[in-house]
């Protein structure tokens, strides 16, 4: 919620960052916290002195925005340069301005370095003059305190025509527009005088200073004349073109194609807040000071906060020519300077500097080693799902007109909404809160896309995130408060919800559209969608299982299975499934804007906002318009596109649920439908469904659709009464998990073997490779049915895991392997296995929302041979009898949980590989299942971290780990005299030869590094600790100040199991 809050305004004769009566000159610059209780003692002494002086009235949360705001937001800056240099160039260390947090105090009288001069000089101190010693200002002020326009005649001074204004800070834009000529009249030279207002010396409004003084964001061109010497430089600085006219479009901004970081650096994130907080303070205070003024006059001021917002990234978060870890420190420094230079003013000048160069080098195309090197780097962020779909990626479509035209086809003209569609007034959004912003902000996935303004999610939670950076978070939350609510200027829709549109190669010569929205409108819609959720479901369920409704999809297909099971012995009942033709880019937006303000009222504002004009789509260099459907993208796109479908269905079940003609389900997961009866209700109900879609602009693919008799080949249904371009499907494709999950698995499975680093394959196998890909159809497929292609998706993954390590798996190896790494295992989970638990879970978790899909839809438990019965059976075959479920006569009050029955899976597959092996495998498997052990296959493959291992090191760890045999037969070692097995399991407890503490001291050396990185004091193999032994050495690593005034010494221990007299012990027990 924004508040309305009182601060005290910085008087309009003094500097806000520097009071003269206050001036101590000091050799260093003041520390941080002395900085703040100076500010803070500054604001209160001139606040009290200047009783009845200006009040900044600011529309915000706690005054967070208000303070984030800095002087060169209004017109005439609340600014008193310092005096210029002997040449007429100020510095631009000497500048005096507000900072986010404790404000930054430049020490009068230090030595400055100008960044274009190259000299340092010194900054006097300004002047104590009357002028700054004054303790009231004469502002034409009415008796009621607000300010009047002093120009005789203008509407703006007479009260009965104007409200007037708090302060003269919020009058910023009427003085400008006398003098531009807008309105009628000049402001008298002496209320100017009077206020210390003059012109800028590079454009033609005003700001408060002394005459000649410089505007911040004239610096740069002040600075560019006088570097420029004789009539030549005074030539040049009279036709100097002025820095703010220059500032780029809000359209050029969005289309140019510069790249930004994937993430700011470490070393300037303290100044990327402090930036971005006062970016977003201007824009939220504009917005606010704007109101609903629609003139060109009153909206360009906040146009302007806007644009710079958006410019931000662009201009400061540059990549460096050179990039990796040898040039990070300069990329560091790169990027702080140009956050430095942002604060100083030069935003058209970082934009310029910032313009991408043309290499001229050709696009390279998508080959195996693009999309090798392509995965290797995703791994390296350790972005593993992203690392997959590059592996079998077809890469972009070929930017050629045939694809600019099917785009276009894509993306076809609407009709706009009508006024009447716009929400009330009276519309209630609730306020964001801080803490729901940033739940919202991390809730985005690693490495989340830019929008077209090159701001990435990453960005903005590197400047909220610590608790340091709660002032940039509150002027988040006021940002996105104000998008919500519908405050930001109409003419800055089209852009704040436009997108970056990017065309993906798709089979048949086709192209799939990819729009990468604005991130401050992904994140505004990732709020709302809390917000909607609750009076999304009361009005979409059950008819609408693919918004708010979780396990929606899976609930729908148990429906309709079930459904057609139970009339598999009636020869006219059928099964048809809708499919619509570009469905979500062409919905009427009239139509779901209507319904958005009558089911969904928080969200309505913004929807309006998004969708009521048509929005930008940026392809290239070629903008095209998107003025139907709902942008894909948009979180709160699924949820508009069901409320405009939603009247359809209520229309078809309210029909068909009152006549004789029943039709006997009727459900829909976003735009697929399902109409279950007899056939000839099941069309006529199509037709019906056709015309009512045509009118919300949604068009049947009949191409698509599909036709499926619930008694099969026994059917005796007139399939002719459906539109022949329907698919006729007579009985249902057993073998469909085979053709649509394991065949096409292969080709990327190859792919992932010839990776040629065996660490990040095998992170990418266990992650996205594994059990994981199939799991949809684990859920729903009954496991008897389904067992035999789980079987060979298990051995493709097997196969493609001895390729990476280069070595087969004896049974027993590959047994433990599927285990989770907290069990033993590797982690390469098996789909047959858990296939049954999976099934299980489903069934019990969707009961409750079949029930409310099929009123008759039944627990089939009971009945031998149904799936859960299957399904049940198979997975308490193979769990000890206090483990084993019993839910055959009714379903089980509380769900079970998935995780927990694969949890007892592994641990009993677990128990009898220990039963059934020798003391060697017993004492290896159950140190393989200590805590932590199985660390090192979670850690990320991040080679900069130092945590990538060679594919060499990975095969030689991840073998002995599973047992696996490095040798074809034992043989003998000659430095024990003892026998060395195949499994190296004597090679790592040998002491004969080589070093036999290197394990003992990596540890410990990594240990001490580590503390001294963080700052604490230790020491290595401290002698002396014991005054009854001084030349024991007990502490490996010393630590002489630990919290709570103690002294710790840590020792380290290294053991190995696999030694010969210890194997029965550590088989029988744990060792730690």
């Amino acid at each position: 919620m924004l508040l309305a809050c009182a601060l005290p305004a910085f008087p309009l004769g003094a500097a806000p960052g520097v009071d003269p009566r206050i001036y101590n000159p000091a050799p260093t610059p003041p520390r941080r916290k002395t900085r703040a209780v100076t500010t803070e003692g500054m604001l209160r002494t001139r606040s009290r002195e200047r009783d009845g002086n200006v009040i900044l009235e600011a529309a915000s949360r706690s005054g967070t925005a208000a303070n984030c705001l800095n002087n060169r937001f209004q017109s005439f800056s609340l600014e008193a340069p310092h005096r210029s240099m002997d040449d007429g160039s100020p510095s631009r260390g000497s500048r005096s301005t507000d900072t986010v947090g404790p404000a930054t105090i430049p020490v009068v009288g230090t030595q400055t370095r100008d960044a274009d001069m190259g000299a340092e000089v010194p900054v006097p101190p300004p002047p104590v003059t009357d002028e700054h010693r004054r303790a009231d200002r004469p502002f034409t002020r009415a008796p009621s305190g607000r300010i009047r326009c002093p120009v005789p005649g203008c509407p703006a001074s007479d009260p009965a025509q104007a409200p007037g204004w708090q302060s003269l800070a919020t009058m910023h834009s009427h003085p400008n527009s006398h003098r531009a000529g807008d309105n009628q009249g000049a402001a008298p030279p002496s209320w100017l005088v009077a206020n210390r207002l003059t012109q800028r010396t590079e454009c033609d409004e005003f700001m408060v200073g002394e005459q000649g003084a410089t505007h911040p964001r004239c610096r740069p061109n002040a600075r560019a004349r006088a570097a420029t010497a004789g009539e030549a430089g005074r030539a040049l600085q009279r036709a100097a073109p002025n820095s703010h006219n220059n500032r780029p479009t809000l359209d050029e901004i969005m289309s140019s194609k510069r790249p930004t970081l994937k993430h700011v650096p470490k070393g300037c994130r303290h100044v990327w807040s402090a930036v971005l907080a006062q970016a977003l303070a201007a824009a939220h205070l504009a917005a606010v000071a704007l109101g609903g003024r629609t003139a060109p006059a009153d909206t360009s001021r906040c146009v302007d906060a806007w644009v710079e917002l958006f410019m931000l990234p662009k201009c400061t978060l540059n990549p460096t020519a050179r990039s990796g870890r040898r040039h990070r420190k300069l990329t560091s420094q790169h990027t702080k300077a140009r956050l430095e230079r942002w604060l100083a003013g030069e935003r058209a000048e970082l934009w310029q500097d910032g313009a991408p160069k043309n290499t001229g080098k050709p696009k390279a195309k998508t080959s195996k080693e693009v999309r090798r090197r392509r995965a290797l780097d995703l791994v390296e962020e350790d972005r593993l799902g992203p690392a997959c779909a590059a592996l079998s990626s077809q890469g972009s479509a070929p930017d050629t007109p045939a694809t600019l035209a099917a785009l276009q086809a894509k993306h076809p003209t609407g009709q706009a909404p009508s006024p009447e569609a716009a929400p009330p007034r009276d519309a209630a959004t609730p306020a964001l809160t801080p803490e729901e912003v940033l739940k919202a902000v991390q809730a985005f996935r690693n490495g989340s896309a830019a929008g077209p303004s090159g701001l990435r999610p990453q960005h903005l939670l590197d400047g909220v995130r610590s608790p340091d950076q709660r002032v940039a978070l509150e002027a988040l939350t006021d940002v996105l408060n104000t998008l919500v609510w519908g405050r930001v200027p109409i003419c800055l829709a089209p852009a704040i919800a436009g997108a970056a549109l990017h065309a993906i190669a798709k089979g048949e010569g086709d192209v799939r559209p990819i729009a990468v929205g604005e991130t401050l409108r992904r994140l505004a819609s990732r709020c709302l969608c809390a917000s909607t959720k609750e009076d999304a479901t009361q009005y979409l369920r059950p008819l609408q299982a693919g918004v708010a409704c979780p396990l929606g999809t899976e609930a729908a297909f148990r429906a309709v299975d079930q459904y057609a099971r139970r009339h598999a012995n009636s020869s006219t009942k059928v099964a048809l499934k809708i499919d619509f033709a570009n469905a979500f880019n062409t919905a009427g937006r009239e139509t779901f804007l209507r319904a958005c303000n009558l089911h969904a009222p928080s969200a309505a504002r913004w929807s309006w906002r998004c969708y009521s004009q048509p929005t930008t789509l940026y392809y290239g260099d070629t903008v095209l318009q998107s003025s139907a459907g709902v942008q894909q993208g948009d979180n709160l796109g699924p949820l508009l596109f069901s409320l405009a479908l939603q009247p359809v269905l209520l229309r078809l079940k309210a029909h068909y649920g009152a006549s004789n003609k029943n039709l006997d389900l009727l459900v829909a997961y976003l735009d697929d439908v399902v109409l279950a009866g007899d056939a000839d209700i099941v069309a006529e109900a199509l037709g019906v469904l056709q015309e009512a879609c045509s009118t919300i602009g949604l068009l049947l693919d009949l191409s698509k659709c599909e036709v499926i008799p619930t008694a099969g080949l026994a059917s005796a249904a007139d399939l002719s009464i459906f539109p022949a371009s329907s698919k006729r499907t007579a009985q249902h494709c057993l073998d469909y998990t085979r053709s649509k999950r394991v065949d096409t698995i292969k080709e990327s499975l190859t792919e992932l073997s010839d990776l040629g680093e065996g660490h990040c394959a095998y992170k990418i196998l266990a992650t996205c490779m594994g059990s994981c890909k199939v799991m949809y159809s684990m859920r729903t497929a009954r496991p008897d049915w389904a067992h035999d292609a789980f079987a060979e998706f298990d051995c493709l993954v097997r196969t493609a895991f001895e390729n990476i390590i280069g070595a087969p798996l004896s049974n027993t190896a590959l047994q433990q392997s599927v285990l989770s790494s907290s069990k033993g295992g590797l982690g390469l989970r098996s789909a047959a296995t858990l296939a049954p638990a999976a099934y299980v879970a489903s069934v019990c978790s969707t009961w409750d929302l079949c029930r409310d899909i099929d009123p008759n839809y039944i627990w089939e438990g009971e009945f031998a041979g149904s799936g859960i019965a299957m399904a049940t059976q198979i997975l308490n075959s193979q769990l000890p009898v206090e483990e084993q479920l019993d839910i055959a006569t009714a379903p089980p009050s509380e769900p079970h949980e998935q995780r927990n029955m694969s949890d007892a899976l592994e641990q009993a597959a677990a128990l009898r590989l220990r039963a059934a092996g020798t003391d060697s495998n017993g004492a290896r498997l159950r140190a393989a299942a200590a805590p932590h052990a199985g660390a090192w296959l979670n850690a990320p493959a991040c080679r900069n971290a130092g945590l990538r291992l060679t594919s060499a090191e990975f095969a030689a760890a991840a073998m002995f780990r599973a047992g696996a045999s490095f040798m074809t037969s034992d043989t003998w070692c000659p430095k024990r005299d003892r026998v060395l097995e195949h499994t190296a399991a004597h090679a790592v407890a040998c002491a004969g030869g080589g070093h036999r503490v290197v394990r003992h001291n990596s540890i410990r050396d990594e240990c001490y590094w580590r503390c001294l990185a963080v700052g604490v004091e230790a020491e290595r193999e401290e002698s002396g600790l014991l005054p009854s032994d001084p030349l024991r050495r007990p502490a490996d690593v010393f630590l002489a100040a630990w919290p709570g005034g103690i002294q710790l010494a840590l020792d380290f221990a290294v053991t190995c199991p696999l030694q010969a007299d210890m194997r029965a012990d550590a088989a029988a027990r744990p060792l730690a």
